[in-house]
């Protein structure tokens, strides 16, 4: 009688996403948090997002991300769009808004 041998692999990876502050990407009042958030501009929330610009500015328009306009421009709530996004570590990695 001959043994068997069952050996189990198990893979896993780890995946980091490092947003830079920019002068766009500052702290600023979003009002539907009411808190200071970090907000980022459309083209960075898509990149975040791995999404095209014009399907985050869609997501605006619907109501699904907190924004602001401003003379900058359109500046996404980094929470948000965390939350909206299955992307819970970039809003931890982007830090407190101060």
């Amino acid at each position: 009688m001959t043994k068997t041998r069952r050996i189990t692999i198990f893979a896993s990876s780890e995946q980091t996403l490092a947003v830079r502050r920019t002068p766009a990407a500052r702290p600023s009042w979003c009002a539907v948090c009411a808190a200071r958030a970090v907000m980022v501009t459309p083209d960075e929330a898509a990149a975040l997002t791995r999404q095209s610009a014009r399907d985050v500015y869609r997501l605006v328009e619907a109501g699904a991300l907190h924004f602001t306009e401003g003379q900058a421009g359109v500046l996404i709530c980094l929470a948000s769009l965390a939350a909206g996004s299955g992307f819970e570590s970039v809003a931890a990695a982007a830090g407190p808004a101060t």
